[in-house]
């Protein structure tokens, strides 16, 4: 209702006819007819009572429109629903009917009702007559409604970006809207009566075989052209085409996605398709008597129906008729025979029984035998019935889609120097919706240093008629700023700008999240470059995605272009080893190696590198790719060889230094033996106490000399781990007796 205009209307003179007449059928004092909305009923007409509206919560209409049917309360005092109303107590009102207003989608529209002040009830004849006025009440709704839908269909028609015609089944142009002319540079009326095919250069062999079987079926053709421009450039179409049901035309609906394509790696908001759909009606032409008996049906009518030549002699329109609708089609003779003119729609089912929704126009003549007869001429408008909720719904969409995407429009109109803001602008603003904008102030809400762009790009699109599609950044109302995408079209009427128009939409979010990725990429990016490690990066196609200084100068690849290239062709000598090492890369698999040895082109011998490969993760588990990580180590590996080597020599040098070690304390301990023995052999003569002391002495020296060659003989041991250490009680006064008595003679001399 809303979106037809439905709320809070006046009160409408011309439905008072209705409301008298509904008193007078009930004989009843009061009536009125009323809109329901959600929280209040708003009088459009009213008879015997002055209302304007009244609460929903205190009607009794709403329990008309909750049943979906005619209530008759015979006493209000005595049901439930009305003997608590206090407006009922207060008005006194005693009796109530009520016919709810249901549109032909089932939509609950509103009430006519009538009231008395004293108990009553209705016949069957008045309850069918409030009926029938209810549903002509009714109808001037839905009129008011389709004339609505028109209108916005030829407002999309008009407006739209994107391309909209009309061909016959040859391809042939009928109708084309504006944007024909900013595509293919060919004016909507010069277009009409232009191959189609020839426009859009598709006119090959394979194409025509193409163009016929979609003709032969009801599919829909779908199918991208690209068209180059002046600048050399390229706009690309993506196009649908549909049948009409007898194939006659051809609907045609093309959206240019070359920006969409563009953008579409850089995370940019996909351009939204409009739903779009055309009428083509198929004529019924009938006679009947006025008993509803068929006399005779058309062609195309019978096609329509289902039914041969035959098979229509005898039928009635009964027969036609959903049962449902039986008493709409006696209103309808009714109506016939008393006006002998009657309009309107009417539903018919075809011999399968399918039902087919007809406008149509009757009127009565007279046959050569004097009798009257009905001449019938319906259209089948069970398709456009059928594209009208298509297009309703694609409006709400559009409408709710907008406002979830951010999405505002604004006009500039320079005819009458005004400025309009769509809800949504208003609300990107951050600004009441009673606000009135006009140009100084829509610029003043950009920062200072996107003003003069702005301006630029809106003087230029008037005077130049250049599109313009830019990001600003925009102070809203609260003072925050954020980021707007705006984009303006110019209309030109006899060469002079006559209005700008467009969107803007709020990309704070992504922009701030694309700059922080930008960001972040520019730190990965020097930080992979300026690593002093060989490091180079790969996509999962193992294309170079970045690579640091260092692995140029290692593989002297300091005059080569990497980014974008692939490693196979960089370098196309891979051992097959390698590449099984990348692949399992791929597959989260980590390979370490501490001694890699290859021979690399530009360096001498064989290079030996600490290798690591292993994956890079876009998000948890899933793999970006492969970081492959080097590091030289062929200086450290010889220096270790020649370690090796060394310790090797020494080991020889010790060996034959502890063979020498043995072999002489073997030779000095023979003699050694003889002094020892020959002095204790000497003790055990007689001697004088000078002599005894001093074979004491030379005994003494020669056994200490005897330690020291066996602590020669230890040293070996150490050298070779096996030395055993020998824990004895030891008396410390003699050990320093005997060390006394190997110096005293020397000591002794000198003093002397």
């Amino acid at each position: 209702m809303e979106l037809f205009d439905l709320l809070n209307l006046p009160k409408d003179p011309q439905l008072d006819i209705f409301a008298e007449t509904a008193c007078l059928v009930t004989d009843c004092p009061s009536s009125l007819i009323a809109i329901m909305e959600s929280d209040v009923q708003m009088i459009q007409s009213c008879i015997g009572i002055s209302l304007d509206s009244v609460e929903r919560e205190n009607t009794l209409c709403q329990y008309s429109i909750a049943n979906g049917d005619v209530l008759v309360i015979p006493d209000t005092l005595a049901d439930d629903r009305s003997s608590g109303n206090s407006i009922i107590l207060e008005s006194g009102i005693r009796f109530y009917a009520g016919v709810p207003l249901i549109d032909d989608e089932g939509f609950a529209l509103g009430t006519l009702c009538v009231i008395d002040f004293k108990p009553k009830n209705l016949s069957d004849n008045q309850i069918d007559t409030l009926k029938k006025i209810g549903e002509a009440i009714t109808n001037l709704y839905i009129s008011k409604k389709k004339n609505k839908q028109a209108e916005y269909f030829q407002q999309t028609f008009d407006i739209s970006n994107n391309l909209i015609c009309v061909l016959d089944n040859k391809f042939i142009l009928k109708e084309a809207n504006s944007t024909f002319e900013k595509i293919f540079g060919i004016a909507p009326k010069k277009a009409v009566n232009q191959s189609f095919l020839t426009i859009i250069k598709k006119q090959d062999d394979d194409w025509q075989l193409k163009l016929e079987s979609f003709l032969k079926t009801d599919e829909e053709l779908v199918f991208t052209t690209s068209t180059k421009t002046d600048d050399a450039g390229a706009i690309i179409i993506e196009w649908y085409l549909k049948q009409n049901h007898d194939h006659s035309e051809i609907f045609c609906f093309g959206i240019n996605i070359t920006q969409h394509i563009e953008e579409k790696r850089q995370l940019e908001s996909s351009e939204r398709r409009f739903r779009s759909f055309f009428e083509n009606a198929i004529g019924l032409m009938s006679m009947h008597d006025m008993e509803g008996n068929i006399l005779e049906v058309n062609q195309k009518g019978r096609e329509t129906l289902h039914y041969s030549a035959e098979e229509v002699n005898g039928l009635n329109l009964k027969d036609l008729v959903p049962e449902q609708n039986s008493s709409l089609l006696e209103k309808y003779l009714e109506r016939i025979n008393q006006n002998k003119e009657d309009f309107g729609t009417m539903i018919l089912k075809s011999k399968e029984g399918e039902e087919l929704i007809w406008m149509y126009h009757n009127l009565v003549e007279i046959d050569k035998d004097g009798k009257p007869y009905v001449v019938s001429t319906a259209l089948n408008v069970t398709e456009r019935m059928s594209l009208e909720r298509d297009l309703l719904y694609a409006k709400k969409m559009l409408e709710q889609t907008s406002s979830v995407a951010q999405v505002g429009g604004w006009e500039v109109n320079l005819k009458n120097k005004s400025v309009i803001w769509s809800k949504t602008a208003k609300e990107i603003h951050k600004i009441d919706q009673e606000f009135q904008p006009d140009f100084e102030n829509a610029i003043g809400f950009y920062k200072e240093e996107d003003k003069q762009k702005v301006e630029f790009l809106f003087n230029r699109a008037v005077s130049e008629g250049i599109p313009y599609d830019a990001e600003f950044q925009l102070v809203r109302n609260d003072g925050v700023t954020i980021w707007v995408r705006v984009k303006g079209i110019p209309e030109f009427e006899n060469g002079v700008c006559t209005r700008v128009y467009g969107i803007i939409q709020d990309i704070d979010a992504f922009k701030n999240i694309y700059l922080e990725l930008e960001k972040k990429e520019a730190m990965m990016q020097s930080f992979a470059t300026y690593v002093p490690v060989a490091v180079a990066m790969f996509d999962k196609e193992l294309n170079y995605v970045s690579v640091s200084t260092s692995w140029k100068e290692e593989f002297n690849m300091n005059n080569m272009e990497l980014m974008g290239e692939n490693i196979y062709t960089i370098s196309p000598n891979v051992p097959e080893e390698r590449k099984a090492i990348y692949k399992n890369a791929l597959e989260g698999k980590v390979y370490k190696n501490d001694d890699f040895a290859i021979e690399v082109p530009h360096k001498e011998g064989i290079q030996h590198y600490n290798l690591e490969v292993g994956p890079w993760y876009l998000s948890d588990g899933v793999i970006g790719g492969i970081i492959v990580s080097v590091q030289n180590i062929t200086d450290i590996v010889k220096t270790n060889e020649e370690l090796k080597n060394a310790k090797k020599m020494a080991d020889i040098a010790s060996k034959a230094k502890s063979e020498f070690l043995a072999n002489m304390s073997h030779e000095i301990r023979t003699p050694l033996n003889g002094v020892i023995g020959f002095s204790d052999l000497l003790l055990k003569t007689p001697l004088n106490e000078i002599q005894t002391q001093y074979l004491n002495y030379i005994n003494e020296s020669g056994e200490n000399l005897l330690n020291i060659i066996n602590d020669i003989l230890d040293f070996s041991k150490i050298e070779s781990g096996k030395m055993e250490l020998l824990i004895e009680r030891s008396n410390v006064y003699d050990l320093v007796s005997q060390v006394i008595n190997v110096i005293l003679y020397q000591s002794q001399k000198k003093k002397h």
